[in-house]
C-alpha cells in the first residue's frame, strides 16, 4: 500500500502574532483513524507516547482521543457506535462535527499499516509545541519583575525541559517471566563471586558487604563530629571510585566522580589526595623528603592525573547552583558518584525571609535526594553532628538523633553513615615512631535497602588515610 505523506503545517493559533504552533491535522485525523481500524493494536501503540489530549492540536481531535481513552479504560470496544455514544454523553457530539465527521476520520486512511509514521508525527509536533509555550512562559516570567529570580528559574527550566524530554519515551511495563533470564544470569554471576557489590565498590570490603555498592538515585549521609575523619574518607572512597579500586568481590572500574567542596581549596584537596594515595605524611614536607617518599608521591600523582575526579570549591553553594553544576558535570564527564562536602554549609533557594534553618535544611536535604534520583547517581554528602553526641552523659556513640537539623536528612537519606573513633587515642602519645593505626566504627545507622550494622576501618592519620582492617602496610611496596 502506498504510504501517505503528510507535510507539517503551520496555520493556526499564532504565538506573539508571528508564527503558528506547529500541528499537522491531517496526521492527527490518520492516528485517530488508524484507532478506528484496529483499535488494540493502535491504542497500545499510541497511549504510551500520547500523553494527554494536548498532544493534538484540533479540539475536535483531543475530544476524540478523550472519549477513545475513556471506552479503553471502561473495556468497551471501540468503534462507530459506540464512540458517537461517548461523545455525546460528554456532550461533544455536535462539537466535533458529528457522526458525519467521525465517518471522514475513519475514512482518512485505507489502512494503519503506517500508523508509526503518523504517531511520530503527531508526537513531534505536541513536543515543539510544549517547547513553544514553556519558552513563551519563560520569557514572560523573566520580564515580570516578582519572579524574575534567575537560579530559581533556571533550575524550573532545566526540570520541565526533562519532563519534555522524557515525554516522548515509552518505558513499556515488561511480564515478570520476560525478565527471569536476565535475572538467573545475574544471580549466577553473584553466586560465582560470591556476595559481592552490586552497586559501585567504595573499597572498603566490610562496608561494600553490608551496602552492596553504592547505588544510582541513592542519597547517602556521613556524618561525625569534625576533626573524626569524614572529608579523609568521603576523598578515599571518591578516589577509589575514581581510580577503580574494587573490594574483595567485587572487582572496580574507573568511573568518573564529581567533589563540590565548599570548606577546602581544590589545592589542598588534591595535596591531600596526594599524600594520602602515596602514603606520605604531609608533615613530613617541613624537612627534606626521602628519595623513596618523592618516588611515591610522583608516582601516586601520575596515577592522580588521569583520574576522572573533577573538584568544585564554590564556597557559598546554593542547592538551585549545585544541581545545574551537577548536570553539567553529567553531560560532560558522565559523572558516576559525587560527594558533596558538606551539607550545612549549602544555601536554600527561594525561601521566603521567614523560613528558619530547618526548612532551609529540608529543602537542601530534598534537592540532594532529588538530584540523585533525576541523574541516577549516588550521592554522598557529609553533614556534623550536634555536641551532644561526644559530651552527653551516658552516651558513647553517635546516633540519629545526633545530626545537626536531623529531620529532614533522616527522611531523605537512603543510607546514613555515622563515623565513631576514641578522639584522645589520635593525640595520644607515640613511643614507636610508628605510623598510628586507629580502629574506626562506621556505623550503618539507616539502610533503606538493607540492613544496618556497624564496621571497622582503620584510620592512618599520618598519611590521612582510611584502610580496611586487615591492610598491612610495606614501605618498600607502598601498593601492597
Amino acid at each position: 500500500m502506498e504510504e501517505r505523506k503528510f507535510q507539517t503545517q503551520r496555520t493556526g493559533p499564532l504565538l506573539t502574532g508571528e508564527r503558528p504552533l506547529p500541528h499537522n491535522h491531517d496526521a492527527e485525523r490518520a492516528v485517530l483513524g488508524s484507532i478506528l481500524l484496529e483499535p488494540q493494536r493502535c491504542l497500545q501503540l499510541a497511549m504510551p507516547v500520547l500523553r494527554g489530549e494536548s498532544c493534538f492540536h484540533s479540539p475536535a481531535h483531543q475530544a476524540i482521543w478523550n472519549a477513545l481513552v475513556e471506552l479503553e479504560r471502561k473495556a468497551v470496544a471501540i468503534d462507530l457506535v459506540t464512540l458517537p455514544d461517548a461523545l455525546r454523553a460528554a456532550g461533544q457530539l455536535d462539537r466535533v462535527g458529528g457522526e458525519s465527521y467521525l465517518a471522514q476520520v475513519i475514512n482518512s486512511v485505507p489502512s494503519s499499516a503506517n500508523f508509526e509514521n503518523w504517531l511520530q508525527i503527531v508526537s513531534a509536533d505536541a513536543l515543539l509545541r510544549e517547547l513553544i509555550r514553556l519558552s513563551s512562559d519563560t520569557v514572560s516570567r523573566c520580564l515580570d519583575s516578582a519572579e524574575a529570580e534567575p537560579g530559581a528559574l533556571i533550575d524550573d527550566l532545566q526540570r520541565r525541559l526533562n519532563e519534555i524530554s522524557l515525554r516522548g519515551s515509552t518505558d513499556a511495563a515488561v511480564l515478570i517471566g520476560d525478565l527471569m533470564n536476565d535475572t538467573l544470569t545475574r544471580i549466577s554471576m553473584i553466586n560465582e563471586k560470591g556476595a559481592g557489590s552490586q552497586g559501585i565498590p567504595t573499597g572498603y570490603d566490610d562496608l561494600d558487604n553490608l551496602l552492596n555498592g553504592l547505588k544510582g538515585g541513592e542519597m547517602l549521609v556521613l556524618a561525625a563530629r569534625p576533626s573524626i575523619g569524614k572529608t579523609t574518607l568521603a576523598m578515599n572512597i571518591a578516589a577509589n571510585v575514581s581510580l577503580g579500586v574494587g573490594s574483595a568481590n567485587s572487582p572496580g572500574k574507573p568511573r568518573a566522580v564529581g567533589v563540590f567542596s565548599l570548606e577546602m581549596d581544590k589545592g589542598s584537596l588534591a595535596m591531600r589526595l596526594a599524600f594520602s594515595e602515596a602514603r606520605v605524611s604531609q608533615r613530613d614536607c617541613s624537612r627534606e623528603l626521602s628519595r623513596s617518599q618523592m618516588s611515591r608521591l610522583v608516582a601516586a600523582a601520575e596515577r592522580l592525573k588521569v583520574c576522572p575526579m573533577a573538584i568544585d570549591d564554590t564556597g557559598t553553594l546554593s542547592i538551585l547552583e549545585l544541581r545545574a553544576k551537577a548536570r553539567r558535570l553529567k553531560e560532560k564527564y558522565n559523572i558516576q558518584f559525587i560527594v558533596i562536602d558538606y551539607l550545612q554549609l549549602m544555601r536554600g533557594s527561594g525561601l521566603n525571609k521567614n523560613a528558619n534553618r530547618e526548612q532551609e535544611v529540608a529543602q537542601i536535604s530534598g534537592g540532594i535526594k532529588a538530584l540523585a534520583k533525576e541523574l541516577m547517581v549516588p550521592i554522598l554528602v557529609l553533614a556534623q553532628l550536634n555536641r551532644q553526641s561526644e559530651g552527653q552523659a551516658g552516651v558513647t556513640k553517635p546516633k540519629l538523633s545526633h545530626l545537626r537539623e536531623s529531620g529532614s536528612i533522616e527522611q531523605d537519606a537512603d543510607v546514613v553513615l555515622l563515623l565513631h573513633r576514641d578522639r584522645e587515642e589520635q593525640y595520644a602519645p607515640n613511643p614507636t615512631g610508628e605510623p598510628k593505626r586507629l580502629k574506626t566504627e562506621i556505623i550503618i545507622a539507616k539502610h533503606r535497602n538493607g540492613e544496618t550494622g556497624s564496621i571497622e576501618v582503620t584510620f592512618v592519620p599520618d598519611y590521612t588515610r582510611f584502610e580496611n582492617k586487615s591492610s598491612s602496610y610495606d614501605d618498600d611496596n607502598p601498593l601492597a
